[in-house]
């Protein structure tokens, strides 16, 4: 038991050391300038209302509104680790936005961190199994693109973590019913509710559980009835405290948020060689971009997994409804429900799948329960097996090592060759850190002056990442013929060919594997 306990914090130390190392390097994501705007907004709002000595000291040198003027300009997204991440800047006493975006950068990876703490629980109590539920938690971290991201990614990281938060506490209550359990329960669900409000499956998802789980035992009706009560009751009051948009208008405020999700028209995506507007995207987008971006080894386990759950729940209802195993079920359930939704309901879908990610963890669960159900088939299949998985772990690893620190773009063999001509690759424009700092390090002019010609703006990457010496030998021009260098990263209808000519030539090229993600030219 000794040795268990020291070898699982060996893992989760080692990984979290590898974070707090590597945190720095990675750029800014288009989304993380307005979601800290939006987090100085409301929390500027209730310093005004509670505290109000501390509006002007929390706001100084920041982009802020009010939140009745935010809420005209912008749909209210992540709420909670907005707030707290701002609250921990101010309190951090960041110098300037370097510092304070790397800040945030540190916190999202530390919110992900716990995620796979907490996936290791899940597994845990499913196989009983630190070496298995660890293995489990290698495939988590060992997906290049959710690696990256954990750093930058402002939303979707934050709302997967709180999915799995969910999930631990929902299938403990399953399993003992006590009530700090349920109150966990209710105090996550709220905030991943605030997170997005597309959440609301999960409690609905555990009702149901819990309405099978009671009538099979034969529990009081009364006790049922109550525990729902509670629950649905903490959920509401909860979920309107930590969401201070909607307290002037939730019901309004709330049916935009899900009018938002389901039909917005928001750009034109490259998919499979071809641009679709992002409402009108193929049935089989998700499909696609799950397939060409998970590594082969997790796909082919998800589906001998999938197997197995089908296969059990087959005989289980042969024997008797009372004999279904819950929990397996709540996680199938957990995956599919979002997952098919996404593809029937919704009529806006974004740059790869970055918007489900949240399900990504419960592919892995199913992943490992088709891993077991080999182990246990037979003998010398579990023997056999071990060389692909340690074969798959090493080429991740060393894939998120070689592409430090563009893993975002990581495509796996079924993407073929030329991606960059078929798929989104740097859509945030993350690189652009790296394209600007690669032009400072080699051109000694005192006045530099610079265009950039994809949809992600330079201007984030000058402000936020660029220290006051750098930023003042930078100019952003707004004509191109002013221009000593074009920065792109092809997240628009511009192609390299469109660009090279008499006037410009390559200067630097940043490379993900054989795709090349960020181009400067140089006059």
């Amino acid at each position: 038991m000794k040795f268990e306990k020291i070898f699982i914090s060996i893992f989760f130390i080692s990984f979290l050391t590898i974070g707090l190392n590597v945190y720095k390097d990675y750029g800014i994501s288009v989304d993380e300038v307005g979601y800290r705007h939006q987090g100085v907004t409301i929390l500027y709002t209730l310093n005004n209302y509670f505290f109000p000595e501390f509006s002007e000291k929390i706001a100084n040198g920041k982009d802020y509104l009010t939140i009745p003027e935010l809420q005209k300009t912008q749909i209210f997204s992540g709420i909670p680790f907005h707030i707290f991440t701002t609250i921990l800047e101010f309190l951090s006493g960041a110098k300037n936005k370097v510092e304070a975006l790397q800040l945030k950068h540190l916190l999202t990876f530390l919110v992900f961190f716990l995620g796979v703490y907490c996936f290791f629980l899940i597994l845990n109590l499913k196989f009983k199994n630190y070496k298995f539920a660890l293995l489990g938690a290698s495939f988590l971290i060992l997906s290049p693109r959710i690696f990256a991201q954990s750093f930058y990614n402002p939303n979707d990281i934050a709302f997967m973590s709180s999915i799995i938060f969910i999930s631990y506490f929902y299938l403990k209550f399953f399993q003992k019913f006590k009530t700090k359990h349920l109150i966990y329960s209710c105090i996550f669900s709220s905030i991943s509710i605030c997170l997005r409000p597309m959440a609301i499956y999960m409690p609905a998802l555990f009702m149901i559980g819990l309405i099978y789980i009671f009538s099979i035992k034969k529990i009081n009706l009364n006790t049922l009835l109550k525990k729902i009560f509670i629950f649905i009751i903490l959920i509401l009051i909860l979920s309107y405290m930590l969401n201070p948009p909607i307290w002037i208008s939730p019901i309004k405020i709330i049916i935009q948020q899900f009018q938002w999700a389901i039909n917005s028209s928001v750009t034109d995506i490259l998919y499979l060689g071809k641009f679709y507007p992002n409402t009108e995207t193929p049935w089989h987008y998700l499909i696609v971009w799950i397939s060409v971006t998970t590594p082969i080894l997790y796909l082919i386990l998800f589906f001998f997994g999938i197997l197995k759950i089908l296969t059990n729940l087959i005989s289980e209802i042969k024997v008797g409804f009372d004999k279904i195993k819950i929990n397996d079920l709540f996680i199938f359930f957990v995956f599919l429900i979002p997952f098919v939704a996404a593809i029937v309901l919704s009529k806006s879908l974004l740059n790869g799948w970055r918007h489900l990610y949240f399900i990504y963890p419960f592919i892995i669960f199913i992943s490992m329960i088709g891993l077991k159900w080999i182990f246990d088939k037979n003998k010398k299949l579990k023997y056999l097996i071990v060389f692909p998985i340690c074969l798959s772990l090493i080429d991740t690893s060393y894939t998120i090592y070689k592409n430090h620190p563009f893993q975002m773009t990581y495509f796996n063999l079924l993407a073929g060759k030329d991606v960059q001509d078929k798929f989104e690759l740097d859509y945030w424009g993350v690189s652009n850190k790296a394209a600007i700092k690669y032009i400072l390090d080699n051109d000694n002019r005192k006045k530099i002056n610079i265009y950039g010609i994809s949809r992600t703006k330079l201007s984030y990457t000058v402000d936020f990442f660029l220290y006051p010496e750098e930023q003042k030998r930078i100019t952003l021009v707004k004509n191109i013929e002013e221009a000593d260098y074009i920065i792109t990263v092809y997240n628009g209808y511009v192609r390299r060919k469109d660009i090279i000519n008499d006037k410009f030539k390559i200067f630097n090229e940043i490379k993900s594997g054989d795709a090349i993600i960020n181009s400067t030219f140089i006059k």
